[in-house]
């Protein structure tokens, strides 16, 4: 059974390459009398910087230019100029953290970045989770994962409120 050690390290999924970070509160992560406190593990997926950055240029082009999410549909020079050019914009938001719902990771040795996407969360029962996931591939820095937990808090407790839409 792998030993879920603490919060802000990074697991891979035992079947594929999806990527998590483990975002649950510390208090939570402890074990009393060698049992979690907790039932469920909250983690966060960590998204490929070219998946999410082609995801988002290709919707912000999309919300003008519906047809190109045609299956059939083969993108112009024009299109395809246009979507280099709001993928440059997008890389650059999301290399400052300019969206609140993302955290970009820079690569570093044995990890080759992504971006952290909260809107991505997931909730697993314990004993489920520790079956899934490989032991922890790292472990992120205390100091950065200050800064992730309080932007992710931050995402979560905000005072959102639906658009009006007055006829």
């Amino acid at each position: 059974m792998m030993i879920i050690s603490t919060q802000g390290v990074l697991l891979q999924e035992k079947d594929n390459t999806n990527r998590y970070l483990v975002i649950s509160p510390l208090c939570d992560l402890a074990k009393h009398d060698g049992i979690y406190k907790t039932d469920t593990v909250q983690i966060i997926k960590i998204e490929t910087y070219s998946d999410i950055v082609d995801k988002m240029a290709r919707k912000k082009y999309a919300d003008k230019h519906p047809e190109i999410l045609e299956p059939q549909h083969n993108l112009s020079d024009s299109e395809t100029i246009s979507i280099k050019k709001i993928k440059k914009d997008i890389e650059t938001k999301i290399k400052n953290n300019r969206y609140e719902f993302l955290h970009f990771m820079p690569s570093v040795e044995h990890h080759n970045g992504g971006v952290i996407n909260f809107r991505k969360i997931s909730f697993l029962d314990i004993d489920k989770f520790c079956g899934k996931y490989n032991n922890p591939l790292l472990k992120i820095a205390p100091q950065f994962l200050k800064t992730i937990v309080s932007r992710f808090s931050s995402y979560y407790a905000r005072q959102g409120q639906p658009e009006f839409i007055i006829k």
